[in-house]
C-alpha cells in the first residue's frame, strides 16, 4: 500500500565558497518500500563528496506500492518524477546554492540506482512498455512535469549504479 512520504532533501555543501561546485545527487535504496535520505550511509557519503568539493544531495522519493506488478512500476515511475523534480529545484536555484549545472552527477543504491538510472536515460519518448500499458503518464504525469512547476533542462554527466539495473536496455 503506498504511504505518505514528506519529498525532501538534504543538502551538503562544501566550505569552498569561491566558485560554483559540480553537483552529487544521490538517491538512497530500499526496494521502494523503505529507506530514507537520512540514513547513516547516505550522511556519511554526502559528507565525504562535500568534503571532496561537491554539492551534494540525499534525496526522498515517493516509495510504497501494492504486490501487483502494475503497482511496482507505478511506483518506480513516481520515483523518477521525483529525482526529476529534486534536479530541477537544484538547477533551478544553482546560483543561491553554488552548484555548476553543467555537471550533474547521480548514484544511488538498487531502488535508488535503478532511479539514478532511468531518470538519467528514461525520457517521455523512449518510456518502457508498462508506462503506456497502464497509462501512467495520464495517472502520474510526464517524467519531467511532476513534483514542482520549474521547468528548467537539466544534463545529467554521469551516473554511479550500485546495484540496480534498467527496466529495458532501449531506454538507452
Amino acid at each position: 500500500i503506498p504511504k505518505k512520504l514528506d519529498l525532501s532533501m538534504d543538502l551538503y555543501l562544501p566550505n569552498d565558497s569561491t566558485h560554483n561546485h559540480p553537483l552529487f545527487v544521490l538517491l538512497h535504496g530500499g526496494a521502494f518500500f523503505f529507506g530514507d535520505k537520512g540514513e547513516r550511509n547516505m550522511r556519511g557519503w554526502c559528507e565525504h563528496f562535500a568534503q571532496c568539493g561537491y554539492a551534494v544531495a540525499s534525496v526522498n522519493y515517493r516509495m510504497g506500492f501494492a504486490i501487483t506488478k502494475s503497482s511496482i512500476q507505478q511506483c518506480g515511475y513516481q520515483a523518477v518524477q521525483d529525482a526529476h523534480a529534486a534536479l530541477r529545484y537544484l538547477v533551478a536555484h544553482a546560483e543561491e546554492y553554488r552548484i555548476d549545472p553543467d555537471y550533474i552527477f547521480l548514484a544511488g543504491t538498487s531502488a535508488g540506482s535503478i532511479t539514478a538510472l532511468a531518470a538519467a536515460f528514461m525520457t517521455d519518448n523512449n518510456c518502457p512498455p508498462y508506462v503506456a500499458k497502464h497509462k501512467l503518464v495520464k495517472k502520474c504525469g510526464r517524467l519531467h512535469t511532476s513534483g514542482n512547476d520549474y521547468r528548467n533542462e537539466v544534463k545529467i554527466k554521469a551516473v554511479a549504479n550500485m546495484w540496480g539495473a534498467l527496466y529495458d536496455l532501449h531506454e538507452l
